[in-house]
């Protein structure tokens, strides 16, 4: 964004997080409740304080790369921008170097004269037009969240050491703003989270965090796995608690690892929202783990829903015990007219729903049943206690 366009306070500069000229956007920092508008209020709060050239925040990193970035400089081809950027730059660098750092000016890190013969000065700085850089840098204990740096022209010159006093000054109040924005949408995550597993079948389910820690489980679900891990008659006779089987945890983990890398680059294609994990002893049981990813959230990592189905009997274990289970409320419907010989126009008719939506609704029912018609289908609800 040109410098002429920023809001900049007239008279003596500001000194100090208390001057009534910060307090309007101070007050906009603090009623922010999303990371949008932590980004504009943001905005809001440096323009006054200490004018730059442009401003760039990243959010919710992985490792020291972030995959939430907003910036006031354009780009072109964003997507590829990003990507490029986050090779060269040394931020990386930085916070292996200085974990738990809340501010930080560019050149008390890197003398110009090395800079300059970076790549990162060589395809960025230089082209865009800054050179100087302080930033805010925020944390959970060792943990990296995120960062927001204000870049300036050589013309308007380096961030000098009151500029840097004040930054320190604001920086609570930007810290307590992004923490109490991330709680509340960890929380948002957590209520969308149980949302999602309450419209499902009422299966044995558990709620994971990005972490694979346990959010939510039900008493069913602590059986269930208990089975998976030791086995019928060793499960029986011990008082279970929950514990996520290792193969649950590893197809989390390649679930985590494909979103993760799609956040890395953009251009990459969606990642896999499933896995269906068939127990490596038992043929009658099974578990869907999903990636629960809702639209919207910032700063929040998505959840992992976990629902077993089992079948263990000692007369007869059977492999295709409950596959309907995994079906959405709307497919369940859907299959049960399709299984009693009702053609899609009459579903249609039936539900008031479009013909897409019943087409979409088949390939969703066979595709998770592994079937290729309705003859399958309604052999398979005649078996299932449907």
């Amino acid at each position: 964004m040109p410098l002429e366009n920023i809001s900049t306070p007239t008279g003596t500069p500001i000194r100090s997080a208390s001057d009534p000229r910060l307090t309007p956007a101070l007050l906009g920092l603090h009623a922010a409740i999303d990371g949008e508008a932590f980004w504009r209020a943001a905005l809001g709060v440096l323009r006054v304080a200490m004018p730059a050239f442009h401003y760039v925040m990243g959010m919710a990193t992985v490792g020291a790369k972030p995959f939430v970035l907003r910036t006031t400089l354009p780009v072109p081809n964003e997507a590829d921008y990003w990507e490029k950027l986050n090779r060269v730059a040394p931020l990386e660098k930085m916070i292996a170097r200085f974990v738990g750092r809340k501010i930080g000016r560019m050149s008390d890190d890197v003398p110009f004269i090395l800079l300059r013969l970076t790549p990162f000065y060589r395809n960025y700085m230089k082209p865009e037009g800054w050179r100087h850089s302080a930033a805010m840098f925020f944390w959970d204990g060792e943990k990296f969240l995120g960062h927001i740096s204000q870049n300036r022209t050589a013309a308007q010159g380096d961030y000098t050491d009151a500029e840097m006093a004040l930054l320190a000054e604001l920086y609570p109040h930007f810290d307590t703003a992004l923490r109490r924005i991330i709680l509340f949408d960890r929380e948002r995550y957590g209520r969308l989270s149980m949302e999602e597993s309450v419209s499902r079948s009422p299966l044995p389910t558990a709620v994971l965090d990005w972490d694979l820690s346990p959010l939510y489980h039900n008493p069913a679900c602590v059986e269930a796995a208990a089975i998976w891990r030791l086995g019928p008659l060793e499960a029986r006779a011990l008082k279970p608690v929950f514990a996520l089987p290792d193969d649950l945890a590893a197809a989390c983990r390649e679930l985590r690892a494909a979103r993760e890398r799609t956040l890395l680059d953009r251009s990459a294609q969606n990642p896999p929202r499933e896995q269906v994990v068939r127990h490596a002893a038992f043929a009658w049981a099974r578990a869907s783990v999903r990636l629960l990813d809702p639209d919207g959230s910032v700063f929040s990592h998505p959840r992992f829903l976990i629902q077993f189905s089992l079948l263990q009997t000692d007369q007869n274990p059977s492999d295709d015990l409950q596959p309907l289970s995994r079906l959405t409320p709307a497919e369940r419907t859907v299959a049960r007219l399709a299984a009693d010989g009702l053609h899609n126009d009459e579903i249609v008719a039936r539900l008031g729903v479009s013909r897409s939506t019943v087409r979409t609704h088949l390939r969703q029912i066979f595709k998770k049943l592994g079937i290729d018609g309705r003859g399958k289908l309604a052999r398979l609800l005649r078996n299932e206690n449907f």
